[in-house]
Formats: structure tokens, C-alpha cells, sequence
């Protein structure tokens, strides 16, 4: 079973809810007082939605970078000079090879697995 189509939104009051006319309930980030949401119980809600809202993009950017640093890491070593990985390490902070690494462990976790 999957979850609620995105997009999400807060409501104002701590539920996250659908983003269409219906407003349909997705979650409701109130603990206690049911009337009065705190600040940090709309703001929870309100950080919620925007990494779901997100996360669909991030995971396909994310798998575009991994593929990119793929392609580029295992080019033939007359195209990956040592300027070309002093570039990547300038930009990175990491080698090529571990760049790839984190870029592949991030997507496992944003898939959950």
C-alpha cells in the first residue's frame, strides 16, 4: 500500500493535509491540546511537508549526480587527468570514487532502504 499522493500542505493548525479542495487529513501533528496547536507542533507538521513535497525531486537529482559521477569516475584515464580530479576533490571534498559512495548511500536512504 502506498501513502497519500503528494503534494502535502499544513494547515494552519498542525494537520498536514491534501493540497486540493477536499483537504483530505494525511496527519495530525498535535499531541495534546486539540484546539491550540503549538509553534512547534505546526512547525514539525510544516517541515513534514516540505521533505515530502521534496523528497520525489531530490531522489531524481540525487540518482542524476550518482549516474554523472558514475560516468566520470570510470571514463578512460586519458579524459580523468589528475587536473580533472583535483576539480572534483576542489568541488566535492572527496575523490571521485567516495563521492559516489555517499551520493549512492544518500539514495539508499532516501528509498528507504
Amino acid at each position: 500500500m502506498g501513502h497519500t499522493p503528494t503534494t502535502w500542505k499544513e494547515n494552519g493548525n498542525a494537520q498536514i493535509v491534501t493540497n486540493s479542495p477536499s483537504e483530505f487529513e494525511v496527519a495530525d501533528c498535535i499531541t495534546d491540546d486539540r484546539i491550540n496547536a503549538s509553534g512547534e507542533q505546526q512547525a514539525n507538521a510544516a517541515h513534514i511537508v516540505k521533505c515530502v513535497n521534496a523528497h520525489d525531486e531530490l531522489v531524481a537529482a540525487n540518482m542524476a549526480a550518482e549516474r554523472a559521477i558514475s560516468r566520470l569516475v570510470n571514463t578512460s584515464p586519458d579524459i580523468y587527468t589528475k587536473e580533472s580530479h583535483k576539480e572534483l576533490m576542489d568541488a566535492w571534498g572527496l575523490p571521485g570514487e567516495a563521492r559516489l559512495k555517499v551520493e549512492h548511500a544518500a539514495l539508499a536512504k532516501a528509498e528507504g532502504k
